[in-house]
């Protein structure tokens, strides 16, 4: 893939553009904001449509329509710097952290505070609101994470596990859980009720053996899929004359901390990256010393897509929640002496069956649908599948009986006797494992549980998706689904992989 770098002009429809495969990504410069009130020192993204927030040096915090580049100034913190912004849905409410451990509430649509919050220690760095707008939790260098009630202010709890200080926060799974990152190479999913820590995965990704390796910022999908890790990488020089420094792009698993790729050798340290909604490029300043500019790095290929010449540096970038804009706070004041927001539209059209980890992605909740608890007989059935594709639903039942096969709360009826009873009712011949015949299958080979499931095939995707069913009562307790896009069979084992993790706990 080759690299696309457009110098920069001064008009206003500055256009970058690069290929991948057929597609392309082209960014419009549309405006340029001046600042209100000193550096932009925070910036984040409104929780939905084409709105953003930022915070200032001297303690602004504004509200900016991308779109149009309407500003609104939501409040003044007193002076003093602004460290962390986020927005709720709707834009009902914003939040700010200011330095001084001070984290304030803002009522958006009256202009004005509905009160400081209280708990919050240190220098609070990230805020994330949760999707159905009631809870707001802010982490930072103080490595523990404080969730509040809103609209009430009410402190109801503190994650306590992190060694070092707090770089990325997101709820997930309907709000029932949180997933954070630390600069202690370390992420953790929480659960949102108990503020118990049910995951917690190292964050390494190393190129170089015996190397050191810090985490310097970290930012969660938009769909919770995946966390994205900066990594600079260091190690003495042989002969001790001096240090190697390498800067990376990590991507791991949130459902089981696997590292999913590794975007190596950056020209700068990345101290602050933006994940497009859709999952198809991370944005980070890419400057050097003889140049300012913005990276469009294509997660799916590794390429470096784009490179974006700006003056002066765009140290923090936010893609909008629509994913059509792209903002870029000026790092310092320019010629005019003005601090700046850049907007620039976003031209993309995103495939059909995502990017990246999107390719292989849950399409229902992740909660188990089996709890803990006495163990329960269990058999796994052949999923069903169309015409040509039975050795494929034979794969996928044989494999998930292997993921389940640890689980305490199962006890699964060996293979031997799940064939003789599959072969007997003619499941196989079928070809359709319907919920009448598994129920069958159960009685026979006296199981409570039966999991099973179907793959379907749309062109080159394939769903693939599990159920429980009771067998004493018939009943279905629950189903998961996987869709997995420009699949082929090999696939079909980390789509199982995905779904095991959803049918018991």
């Amino acid at each position: 893939m080759r690299k696309i770098i457009i110098a920069a002009v001064a008009a206003a429809s500055l256009l970058a553009s690069a290929a991948d495969e057929g597609r392309s990504v082209e960014l419009y410069l549309e405006r340029t904001i001046p600042a209100v009130g000193g550096r932009i020192t925070a910036l984040a993204a409104g929780f939905e449509g084409a709105s953003a927030l930022y915070g200032t040096s001297e303690g602004s915090l504004v509200l900016v329509d991308l779109a149009t580049g309407e500003e609104a100034v939501l409040f003044n913190a007193g002076g003093r710097e602004i460290t962390a912004v986020a927005a709720s849905p709707g834009n009902l409410f914003a939040a700010l952290a200011a330095r001084g451990s001070s984290v304030w509430l803002i009522d958006v649509g009256q202009r004005a505070p509905r009160g400081e919050l209280k708990d919050a220690k240190g220098r609070v760095g990230v805020l994330a609101f949760s999707a159905d707008g009631r809870h707001l939790a802010a982490g930072g260098e103080k490595k523990e994470i404080a969730v509040w009630e809103i609209p009430s202010g009410q402190l109801s709890s503190k994650l306590k596990g992190h060694g070092g200080e707090v770089l990325a926060i997101s709820f997930a799974d309907g709000d029932r859980s949180l997933i954070s990152a630390g600069r202690d190479k370390k992420m953790i999913v929480w659960d949102a009720a108990s503020s118990k820590a049910l995951r917690k995965y190292d964050l390494e990704a190393g190129t170089i053996e015996g190397a050191g390796i810090d985490v310097t910022s970290a930012a969660v999908s938009a769909d919770r899929l995946f966390l994205a890790a900066a990594i600079e990488e260091h190690i003495l020089k042989k002969g001790g004359q001096g240090m190697i420094f390498k800067y990376h792009l990590a991507f791991f698993d949130v459902s089981k901390g696997a590292l999913l790729k590794i975007l190596a050798d950056n020209v700068r340290k990345i101290e602050d990256v933006a994940l497009y909604p859709g999952n198809c490029f991370a944005a980070f300043d890419n400057s050097t010393l003889q140049e300012s500019s913005i990276a469009m790095r294509n997660i799916e290929s590794g390429n470096l897509d784009l490179v974006y010449p700006v003056s002066p540096a765009c140290r923090m970038v936010e893609f909008s929640a629509d994913g059509r804009w792209l903002a870029g706070a000026s790092e310092k004041p320019g010629a005019d002496g003005e601090a700046k927001l850049l907007v620039w539209k976003v031209d993309y059209e995103m495939p059909a069956s995502g990017c990246f980890s999107g390719r292989i992605r849950l399409a229902s909740e992740s909660v188990p649908i089996l709890k803990k608890g006495p163990p329960r007989i269990a058999a796994v059935l052949p999923f069903a599948t169309g015409a040509g594709d039975g050795e494929l639903g034979n794969a996928a039942g044989n494999f998930m009986e292997s993921r389940l096969s640890g689980v305490p709360g199962l006890k699964l009826i060996e293979r031997a006797r799940v064939d003789d009873i599959v072969k007997e009712l003619a499941l196989q011949k079928s070809g359709l494992v319907d919920k009448g015949s598994a129920v069958k299958a159960g009685k026979l080979l006296g199981a409570a549980l039966i999991i099973t499931g179907n793959i379907d095939r749309a062109g080159a995707d394939l769903v693939v998706s599990a159920r429980v069913i009771d067998v004493a009562t018939g009943g279905i307790l629950g189903t998961r689904q996987v869709h997995c896009g420009q699949c082929g069979a090999d696939d079909i084992f980390d789509a199982i992989d995905m779904l095991a993790r959803t049918i018991a706990e």
